[in-house]
Protein backbone atom coordinates (compact mmCIF):
# COMPACT_ATOMS: atom_id res chain seq x y z
CA UNK A 1 0.00 0.00 0.00
CA UNK A 2 0.97 2.99 -1.12
CA UNK A 3 0.10 7.11 0.19
CA UNK A 4 0.26 9.75 -0.93
CA UNK A 5 0.52 11.79 1.59
CA UNK A 6 -0.86 15.33 2.85
CA UNK A 7 -3.97 16.34 0.70
CA UNK A 8 -3.29 13.94 -1.77
CA UNK A 9 -3.91 11.25 0.64
CA UNK A 10 -6.59 12.38 3.50
CA UNK A 11 -5.86 9.08 5.78
CA UNK A 12 -2.68 10.36 6.38
CA UNK A 13 -4.27 13.40 7.97
CA UNK A 14 -7.10 11.09 9.79
CA UNK A 15 -4.26 8.96 11.01
CA UNK A 16 -2.85 12.10 11.89
CA UNK A 17 -5.64 13.45 13.69
CA UNK A 18 -6.66 10.50 15.49
CA UNK A 19 -2.84 10.04 17.10
CA UNK A 20 -2.69 13.70 18.01
CA UNK A 21 -6.44 13.44 19.93
CA UNK A 22 -5.40 10.11 21.70
CA UNK A 23 -1.73 11.07 22.74
CA UNK A 24 -3.68 14.87 23.84
CA UNK A 25 -6.09 12.49 25.68
CA UNK A 26 -3.66 10.41 27.70
CA UNK A 27 -1.32 13.54 28.58
CA UNK A 28 -4.36 15.02 30.15
CA UNK A 29 -4.97 12.43 31.89
CA UNK A 30 -1.62 11.77 33.31
CA UNK A 31 -1.04 15.30 34.14
CA UNK A 32 -4.28 15.46 36.19
CA UNK A 33 -3.21 12.02 37.52
CA UNK A 34 0.78 13.65 38.68
CA UNK A 35 -1.52 16.32 40.01
CA UNK A 36 -3.98 14.00 42.44
CA UNK A 37 -0.93 12.38 43.34
CA UNK A 38 0.90 15.66 44.44
CA UNK A 39 -2.02 16.66 46.92
CA UNK A 40 -1.90 13.06 48.17
CA UNK A 41 1.79 12.59 48.83
CA UNK A 42 2.22 9.65 46.07
CA UNK A 43 4.32 8.72 43.43
CA UNK A 44 4.81 11.20 40.96
CA UNK A 45 4.67 10.68 37.19
CA UNK A 46 8.78 12.05 36.32
CA UNK A 47 8.74 15.57 34.55
CA UNK A 48 10.71 13.89 31.62
CA UNK A 49 7.58 11.25 30.89
CA UNK A 50 5.50 14.77 31.03
CA UNK A 51 7.57 16.27 28.27
CA UNK A 52 7.71 13.00 25.77
CA UNK A 53 4.26 13.10 25.87
CA UNK A 54 4.12 16.73 24.90
CA UNK A 55 6.37 16.13 22.28
CA UNK A 56 5.23 13.00 20.87
CA UNK A 57 1.97 15.11 19.78
CA UNK A 58 0.33 15.53 23.50
CA UNK A 59 0.47 19.16 23.86
CA UNK A 60 -3.00 20.23 23.43
CA UNK A 61 -3.70 17.82 26.32
CA UNK A 62 -0.66 19.09 28.50
CA UNK A 63 -1.49 22.66 27.98
CA UNK A 64 -5.43 21.93 28.12
CA UNK A 65 -4.38 20.27 31.66
CA UNK A 66 -1.90 23.18 33.07
CA UNK A 67 -4.89 25.61 32.42
CA UNK A 68 -7.88 22.77 33.86
CA UNK A 69 -6.41 21.50 36.76
CA UNK A 70 -3.93 24.39 37.51
CA UNK A 71 -0.74 21.70 37.12
CA UNK A 72 2.70 22.35 36.41
CA UNK A 73 2.27 26.23 35.81
CA UNK A 74 4.89 27.44 38.05
CA UNK A 75 8.12 25.77 37.73
CA UNK A 76 9.89 27.81 35.24
CA UNK A 77 12.86 25.08 34.25
CA UNK A 78 9.35 22.84 33.26
CA UNK A 79 7.26 25.47 31.41
CA UNK A 80 10.39 26.42 28.96
CA UNK A 81 11.09 22.74 28.36
CA UNK A 82 7.00 22.50 27.65
CA UNK A 83 7.05 25.44 25.15
CA UNK A 84 10.35 24.09 23.43
CA UNK A 85 8.72 20.57 23.01
CA UNK A 86 5.75 22.49 21.63
CA UNK A 87 7.33 24.31 18.87
CA UNK A 88 9.30 21.28 17.93
CA UNK A 89 6.19 19.37 17.70
CA UNK A 90 4.86 22.28 15.07
CA UNK A 91 8.09 22.40 13.24
CA UNK A 92 8.03 18.68 12.91
CA UNK A 93 4.22 18.76 11.69
CA UNK A 94 4.54 21.74 9.44
CA UNK A 95 7.51 19.96 7.73
CA UNK A 96 5.89 17.12 7.33
CA UNK A 97 3.34 18.71 5.44
CA UNK A 98 5.69 19.63 3.08
CA UNK A 99 6.94 18.02 0.06
CA UNK A 100 10.38 16.81 1.49
CA UNK A 101 8.58 15.54 4.94
CA UNK A 102 6.08 13.71 2.62
CA UNK A 103 8.54 12.20 0.78
CA UNK A 104 10.95 11.29 3.65
CA UNK A 105 7.79 9.98 5.27
CA UNK A 106 6.65 8.20 2.32
CA UNK A 107 10.22 6.60 2.18
CA UNK A 108 10.15 5.47 5.57
CA UNK A 109 6.84 4.08 5.15
CA UNK A 110 7.79 2.22 2.43
CA UNK A 111 11.02 0.74 3.46
CA UNK A 112 9.14 -0.04 6.79
CA UNK A 113 6.91 -2.45 4.68
CA UNK A 114 10.19 -4.70 3.07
Amino acid sequence: MHWDLGAQDPRFLYTLGAFHAGISILTFLAYAFDKRSAIKGRGRIPENTLHILSLLGGWPGALAAQKLVRHKTRKQPFRLIFWITLLSNLVVLVWLMSENGQQALSDLLYFARQ
